[in-house]
Formats: C-alpha cells, sequence, structure tokens
C-alpha cells in the first residue's frame, strides 16, 4: 500500500501460494503497484484492478508500464460499492 515502487512489492507475491486462483481482484489498488508484482511473478494469473475513477487511471498506465496490462481488466468501483460481476475476461 502507497510503495513508491512495484518492486517493493515483491516479497508477497514471490512467497505466498498462490495455486487454485485463476482470477485476483484488488479492490481499492489505486495504481495497481501490489496487483502488478503480482501478475509480474505470477504469469499464469489474470487481474482486476477496481477503484474510484481518479485512482483507476494511473492504475491502467502502471499496468501497462510493468507490462501485465494485458493480463488485467480496470474497472470502476470501491471497496464500499457493489462490485461488477465477474465478466469473460477474467
Amino acid at each position: 500500500m502507497g510503495a513508491s515502487s512495484w518492486r517493493e512489492q515483491l516479497p508477497l507475491p514471490r512467497t505466498y501460494d498462490f495455486t487454485g486462483i485463476e482470477c485476483l481482484v484488488d479492490v481499492g489498488g489505486g495504481e495497481g503497484s501490489m496487483l502488478a508484482a503480482i501478475l509480474h511473478e505470477q504469469p499464469e494469473l489474470r487481474g482486476v484492478l477496481v477503484d474510484i475513477p481518479v485512482r483507476r487511471r494511473p492504475g491502467a498506465a502502471s499496468l501497462r508500464g510493468r507490462g501485465v496490462v494485458d493480463r488485467c481488466t480496470v474497472r470502476e468501483g470501491s471497496a464500499v460499492d457493489v462490485l461488477p460481476p465477474p465478466t469473460a475476461t477474467c
């Protein structure tokens, strides 16, 4: 949360067992640094970044810059709202 670099997030995706998870949803993920780190280390995963409109725009650029945007969908929403239903992409 609030890490200045996605690389600072790497301890979690390198140590957590993501076995059986196909799609990971990051609600309130801001710029997507944690989701980008996880997707970078777990190439079999797809992701969804959910955040409010003001925060989600940088997230798309962040994911694109880290080379994982092709496996991630960016959606509008917040932790206090009903989450959008899943799509065929994830």
